[in-house]
């Protein structure tokens, strides 16, 4: 006989599962350095080969597996189940965040990082991963939402400390985990959430490399 406060079994056990595909992905760049210069001593001619598949592991293969064993279920994270509608919500919310982002790229461009805006985009199936698990296993999209962002949050914090502190990390992956919520709460859409992340990632792209100052001109002046 269960309690009040008792799940079903099978439910109980897709949250812990979901919870340990989480957590993996919270950890992963505290435990990756460690296991990257491992596999480097051990196999040093397969390491140059394999090390640029790390980002794809982090942001792709850990979501992939978790829908793939069915731990998270594809409604939580965006991939079906959305209103048609949600479209409706996304396009003047995408409009306003990319029209700020162009807007005020020059600014908020020491906050995010450099990196290819192509590989950062891999963040997005992780944060929807966060998303799904806190929805999983609070029950409500608003507070499920709010633990997934809580989730991204503490990634970046493990992140920040396993690079000698905050200071070195931009504070890029919880503002676009926190853009990415928003637009979420709305639309319940991971694929409205991947494409404007992607527009965004490009913008501020543009804007990191108009603000990086133009070496040609003091070089020519030299030369003459």
């Amino acid at each position: 006989m269960h309690g009040p406060f008792s799940l079903p079994p099978l439910k109980a056990a897709l949250i812990s599962e979901a919870i340990a595909w989480s957590a993996l992905a919270v950890l992963a760049p505290a435990l990756a350095p460690p296991a990257a210069r491992q596999f480097k001593a051990r196999w040093p001619r397969a390491y140059p080969f394999l090390a640029p598949l790390a980002p794809w592991l982090h942001g792709v293969a850990i979501a992939y597996l978790a829908l793939f064993l069915g731990s998270i279920p594809e409604r939580d994270f965006g991939l079906r189940g959305f209103p048609a509608v949600s479209w409706a919500y996304a396009l003047p919310i995408c409009a306003l965040a990319l029209a700020a982002a162009r807007w005020a790229g020059h600014y908020l461009a020491p906050f995010f990082e450099g990196a290819d805006p192509w590989l950062r985009l891999l963040d997005e199936p992780r944060f929807a991963l966060y998303r799904a698990t806190g929805i999983l296993w609070l029950g409500s999209a608003p507070l499920g939402i709010a633990a997934g962002l809580a989730l991204a949050v503490a990634e970046w914090a493990i992140r920040a400390f396993a690079r000698q502190g905050p200071r070195r990390t931009p504070p890029e992956l919880p503002l676009r985990a926190l853009l990415s919520a928003v637009l979420f709460l709305f639309t319940r859409n991971f694929w409205a959430t991947a494409g404007m992340q992607l527009i965004l990632l490009l913008l501020l792209g543009r804007a990191q490399t108009a603000a990086r100052p133009s070496t040609s001109r003091p070089e020519a002046g030299s030369a003459s």
